[in-house]
């Protein structure tokens, strides 16, 4: 029969990834995203006949793990009546009812509580980068937009500091993690990286196709000086 396990609390970065595996963590069954605790679920066969261990892997990548130690069932064992010998004498033979010895099934209700865990320091993973107001289908007077104090984001990884060709920009961050890629249609956005803004052009699936820096937008005006060309007099 299966075994119930109820984890009363943990002290780890919710949510937090559940598994049941044999006693040698060779072999694990994933059980679900937990956020909100307590939580039970049923482990099943054929874990259930032997010590288990439940892992758990929290959203920084931290793993511990708990051994449960599982009872097995007794199941009763029946002995036989023996057949008394007849004698001259009558005897009235009584047929003893065996009554079998039931031992309680077990389920142990683990509270987990993980030893020596720290903290880790976050290692930042994710570029912000602050938006313009408009979305051009002409880099020509992108540079000219209202920077505002909307973000959109990239993976440092791929891009930080400039932008980098094939790179994903996307427009929703949750707990480290970034989501809803930018539809930019191939259109030009003003773009913040680092401590310069860059004209970006972004396609639908959130990818830069193109970008420039926005003082290479400025053509600059040539002022020829001129020579002087000395004239010689004679004496």
């Amino acid at each position: 029969m299966s075994q119930q396990v109820t984890i009363n609390s943990v002290t780890a970065n919710t949510p937090v990834e559940i598994y049941y595996c044999d006693s040698m963590s060779a072999s694990c069954v994933y059980v679900a995203t937990v956020s909100v605790f307590p939580y039970t679920f049923e482990v099943g066969s054929p874990y259930d006949t032997e010590d288990i261990v439940i892992k758990i892997i929290d959203t920084q990548s931290c793993v511990d793990g708990q051994i449960i130690y599982i009872t097995p069932t007794n199941t009763p064992t029946n002995t036989k009546t023996p057949t008394p010998t007849k004698t001259t004498t009558p005897t009235h033979t009584a047929t003893s009812t065996n009554t079998p010895s039931v031992t309680p099934t077990y389920t142990p209700t683990p509270t987990y509580t993980p030893t020596n865990t720290s903290t880790p320091t976050a290692t930042p993973v994710v570029a912000y980068h602050l938006i313009g107001n408009n979305l051009s289908v002409s880099s020509a007077s992108t540079c000219s937009n209202t920077v505002t104090a909307t973000n959109y984001y990239t993976y440092i990884s791929e891009a930080n500091l400039t932008p980098v060709i094939g790179a994903t920009v996307y427009k929703t961050l949750v707990n480290g993690v970034l989501y809803n890629p930018f539809n930019g249609g191939n259109h030009y956005i003003l773009m913040q990286w680092g401590t310069y803004y860059y004209v970006t052009k972004i396609n639908a699936s959130g990818k830069i196709v193109d970008y420039q820096l926005c003082t290479n937008l400025i053509t600059p005006t040539i002022t020829s000086t001129p020579t002087m060309t000395p004239s010689t007099t004679p004496f």
